[in-house]
């Protein structure tokens, strides 16, 4: 696949690897059907697996010198989901896949880890 056909369908590589994560999201965590919606929906059975896996892709993003290693895991998440659940759950403006990316991108610049030139430049 050319950089043209990328560039065609996703406008840079966060979008891509936004769109990558939530692909391996759903298949790797099927959604939970034990039978009962009140079973199904609890916070820990539902939850908890999806943040165990971005748990280990904070690991492994961490170990290449992607991610901060000053910033919990835990913490990243929250940043990085709970813009996007207010803004679903409040309604003060729409999400749209623009603006899905806008915020997502915004809070991965500030998780991303920076050459220290430029951590030498934001001191």
């Amino acid at each position: 696949m050319s950089k043209a056909t990328i560039y065609k369908h996703w406008s840079n590589r966060i979008c891509v690897a936004i769109d990558a994560f939530a692909l391996h999201m759903a298949e790797a965590t099927p959604v939970p059907d034990t039978g009962s919606a009140c079973e199904d929906l609890l916070r820990q059975r539902f939850l908890e697996g999806r943040r165990e896996l971005i748990r280990q892709m904070w690991r492994r993003g961490v170990q290449r010198g992607e991610l901060r290693t000053d910033v919990d895991v835990e913490v990243a998440q929250d940043v990085l989901f709970g813009s996007i659940i207010f803004r679903l759950v409040s309604g003060h403006a729409p999400l749209t896949p623009t603006e899905a990316e806008a915020i997502a991108k915004a809070a991965l610049t500030g998780l991303l880890a920076q050459p220290a030139s430029d951590t030498d430049r934001l001191r």
